[in-house]
């Protein structure tokens, strides 16, 4: 299976290099040319592979057997395809890729419903809330008031994080800042989405929904759960706003896709292009004295380390003492609000 899967990734990286000259007129920049097949993936053979399913289970029964292969394809060999989706639809609420606007709108509002993840997730909260109120008590994916080096507490966060992904708190939210145009857009995101599982419910079966649809959703944001809590784990105090600590960095990072690793730069500089970040982190990395900054490792690895509470690994991976590191992942502001900038 493995030497399958390598061969798989080589023809993928065959054809990225063979095909990309001809989208040249499609992306905005030509180090993006090679997104035209992500497009082409999973915004039209993924879905046509679903209706293919469909009509596989409504003709011959429910099958486990696709089932797995489904989620090996969806997910991508080494969490690949995944990592596609996820980056490039949080790229493009961000800024341009592509020189058609609905190109861009593609992954937030249709490739999203292949891949568990609501659409106006990051179009709206993320853009019009965790990046202004930036891990604030008024973010409403913030883990500030949580101590974060506990199994117990990121699990209380899982639960913050799916009230969010089904836009719950991010309707609330809008609804309390008085923005009652971003709140109604984000209602009817979450009515798009779920009029999409009646339909898939209705039509082919609940089994088939939950297996195809549903349980995509609750895989893919537990992950991205674990991911956000680990990108703003690190907090210091009386320093809160601070971009190079409070958003995590790490250096030659471990199965990372466009500089994404960068993350304290992403919060500095949200809509640049990503083949600029590390020369912006190399740019601002003296301007913090002790930044949170690691090196090698998957953020999985790092996640794992700060809730089980493996400091002397956390501190072996960074240039921050074990001390420093303990009271930033404790550092927490129940009941004050961030200074503004």
């Amino acid at each position: 299976l493995d030497v399958k899967i390598f061969r798989l990734q080589q023809l993928v990286s065959y054809l990225n290099e063979n095909v990309k000259f001809w989208f040249h007129r499609i992306t905005i920049h030509p180090e993006d040319e090679f997104m035209v097949n992500v497009v082409i993936y999973n915004g039209f053979v993924f879905p046509l592979y679903l209706c293919y399913e469909a009509w596989y289970t409504l003709n011959h029964g429910f099958s486990w057997k696709h089932v797995l292969l489904y989620q090996v394809l969806r997910f991508g060999p080494n969490v690949s395809n995944f990592a596609w989706v996820n980056a490039l639809t949080h790229k493009c609420c961000h800024s341009r890729v592509f020189k058609t606007k609905s190109i861009d709108n593609i992954f937030e509002y249709w490739i999203t419903l292949f891949h568990g993840i609501v659409p106006g997730n990051y179009a709206f909260q993320h853009i019009y809330n965790h990046h202004k109120d930036d891990n604030s008590l008024k973010d409403v994916i913030t883990v500030i008031d949580f101590q974060r080096d506990s199994v117990l507490n990121f699990i209380g966060y899982v639960y913050r994080w799916f009230v969010y992904t089904l836009n719950v708190s991010t309707a609330l939210y809008f609804f309390n800042e008085k923005q009652y145009s971003r709140c109604w857009k984000t209602i009817l995101c979450s009515l798009y989405y779920f009029s999409f599982i009646a339909l898939v419910a209705y039509v082919v079966g609940p089994l088939f929904c939950f297996m195809y649809i549903f349980y995509p959703l609750l895989q893919v944001n537990l992950i991205i759960a674990a991911v956000n809590y680990t990108w703003h784990a690190f907090v210091q105090k009386d320093d809160e706003q601070n971009k190079l600590i409070n958003s995590t960095t790490i250096v030659n990072g471990q199965y990372f896709i466009m500089e994404e690793e960068y993350h304290s730069v992403h919060h500095m500089y949200a809509g640049i292009h990503w083949t600029n970040h590390k020369a912006m982190y190399e740019k601002h990395k003296l301007e913090c004295k002790i930044p949170t900054v690691f090196y090698d490792l998957n953020i999985f690895e790092l996640w794992g380390m700060i809730i089980f509470r493996n400091y002397d690994e956390l501190a072996k991976n960074s240039k921050i003492n074990k001390e420093v590191i303990i009271q930033r992942l404790r550092h927490t502001m129940d009941h004050i609000e961030y200074k503004k900038d």
